[in-house]
């Protein structure tokens, strides 16, 4: 083993495992530790004690996950490699509260072609098939915008807004739009109500974003979702736009990566969290952790929520060695979490196994999905519930439509309630059982001032009718000229991951925090060979773009201009 080549990982989520796979495959000792007693952080499932399928969020995979897609592709299991399991839903369609269907959006997958000339005649259809969804989503976007009330003249708008904006390079993207809201982007404030309610509406419900958030990450969002344009990684073109898992996460995705780094030597301690960050001038000289001991290593990776990093910079005194830290404060967090209905069988609406539902008329910001029996493969499901209606939702502070309340005001039964009623699942009788998202409690107000200072690393709601709501997991939304946290800081051998880190990908997903645990091990490689970290660095051609032609000649024409 090679000189200063031991690692230490506090964070078991996305952004730590992604991290210690690249190290540990150029021979790197990685210790890996995660307060909970599984992987996967926010992404991971888990199993009632009845054995019903529950989660955090459903996870949605996109196309252009440059990062980890590749991973996926390498780490085996028993039928072959885990991006095996990746499917596409059936359909994504935006309902009303009535049930009716506003828009349809399809998606398929394409099987692999092993020969060469198999490979080049889908390389050449390919394009044909890009170039005719352009022209179909130009020529179909402006008429199903009018079927939720929107102007043709917005619609057209909002439609050449976008692919202007695709068609430019990225430094262009940032010197225009840094700085910028979404809503001014859009130039919200002077638009009809209908297109204000459904774009506010619409980033929220994807992924719980707001029109202040900033413009650059909500407008390559709306590119991805609705208008289905995606750059899309060399190797990976039969993909569909966007996958589903065959099955719950973890028994899918993370139970096989866990054995993945255990072959590759990671040693992984579950069950233990980080306390401190022990340093010594600007040089971290060892981890505390919650039993008690502590962990020496020659570089540190801190992939921990933002909620927790910000409890750590605030008693380990790390703003006096890096000012930078004080960034910790500036994403703006927001409430996303989920709720499982087990049903006995199937509704007559739109609630089929694999249909995405965006319920861009629920005020809670709802996306569900079933799952289970007729989209799930070989997964154990209770008999008497083969199906799970899994709800994710957002916008926590909004009145709800039954009981006129904020969610974090609602007690468990009546968020039931809301969660039903905003979605128009009618059919009541079919839910056998339900479940809300683990990482929620509902506490007394003098119970919560008592624990609060024992409690993990959370959001805590305001107080309603004597009780508070927490969430462990909030998510992390970068807003206008916010200065984000590096992965690099002056502490030389302290580095950074997770959804909160300056990368790339800006929207807070499963590739912005896998982009981030690369970023980190790139680093740390090239402390040590920087040949590794050259090796690694991801390149640009890795991507076919959409407009990537009119990319790349704008980039040259900024080059000019700025020379």
């Amino acid at each position: 083993m090679n000189k200063n080549k031991n690692v230490l990982i506090a964070g078991g989520g996305i952004a730590g495992m992604v991290a210690a796979t690249l190290l540990a495959e150029q021979g790197f000792k990685v210790e890996l530790y995660e307060l909970s007693h599984e992987l996967g952080g926010k992404a991971k499932s888990r199993r009632t004690p009845d054995g019903n399928p529950i989660e955090h969020s459903h996870r949605i995979y996109s196309k252009d996950y440059k990062t980890l897609l590749p991973i996926l592709a390498k780490i085996p299991n028993e039928h072959g490699y885990v991006i095996d399991n990746l499917i596409p839903p059936k359909i994504l369609q935006l309902p009303n509260d009535k049930g009716d269907i506003l828009i349809k959006l399809p998606f398929r997958q394409q099987k692999i072609l092993k020969n060469l000339v198999g490979r080049l005649l889908f390389q050449w259809f390919h394009h044909i098939s890009d170039i005719t969804q352009l022209l179909l989503v130009t020529l179909m976007f402006p008429y199903k915008m009018s079927k939720v009330g929107i102007p043709i003249k917005e619609s057209i708008w909002c439609l050449f807004k976008h692919i202007h904006f695709l068609m430019m390079c990225e430094q262009r993207q940032q010197e225009l739009f840094s700085g910028k809201s979404y809503g001014e982007f859009l130039d919200i404030k002077n638009k009809s109500e209908n297109f204000q309610r459904f774009i506010s509406t619409f980033i929220s419900v994807i992924v719980a974003a707001k029109l202040e958030t900033e413009a650059i990450s909500c407008a390559r969002l709306f590119n991805v979702s609705m208008l289905l344009m995606k750059n899309t990684i060399k190797g990976f073109e039969h993909l569909s736009t966007i996958m589903i898992m065959n099955g719950p996460t973890s028994e899918r995705l993370f139970q096989a990566w866990a054995k993945y780094l255990n072959d590759l030597g990671v040693n992984i301690n579950l069950g233990v969290g980080i306390k401190s960050i022990d340093t010594k001038s600007n040089f971290v000289k060892s981890f505390t952790l919650s039993d008690g001991t502590t962990a020496t290593a020659d570089h540190y990776i801190c992939a921990v929520p933002l909620v927790v990093l910000a409890d750590l910079v605030k008693q380990d005194g790390l703003i006096d060695i890096d000012p930078s830290f004080l960034n910790v404060n500036q994403p703006k967090l927001e409430w996303s979490n989920s709720a499982q209905f087990f049903l006995k069988a199937l509704p007559t609406t739109s609630f089929q196994p694999g249909v995405l539902n965006l319920h861009i008329n629920s005020t809670w910001d709802i996306v569900s999905i079933v799952q289970g029996e007729g989209i799930w493969q070989n997964v154990e499901m209770p008999s008497d519930m083969p199906y799970v209606l899994s709800a994710t939702f957002s916008n926590a502070h909004a009145n709800g439509v039954v009981f006129n309340k904020p969610l974090m005001a609602c007690s468990n039964s009546e968020i039931f309630e809301e969660l039903l009623t905003q979605m128009g699942f009618v059919d009541k009788n079919l839910v056998v059982g339900w479940h809300l998202d683990y990482e929620l409690a509902i506490m007394e107000e003098d119970e919560y001032q008592q624990k609060k200072g024992f409690l993990r690393s959370h959001l805590a709601g305001d107080v309603y009718d004597g009780k508070r709501m927490l969430t462990y997991a909030p998510l992390c939304l970068m807003r206008p000229n916010q200065k984000p946290l590096k992965t690099v800081s002056k502490i030389s051998n302290l580095y950074l991951a997770g959804e909160h880190i300056d990368t790339y990908y800006r929207i807070p997903t499963m590739e912005k925090a896998a982009e981030s645990g690369q970023r980190c091990a790139i680093e740390i490689m090239s402390q040590v060979d920087a040949s590794l970290a050259e090796a690694m660095k991801p390149q640009d051609n890795d991507l076919i773009k959409p407009f990537s032609f009119v990319q790349r000649l704008d980039n040259f024409l900024y080059q000019w201009q700025y020379q």
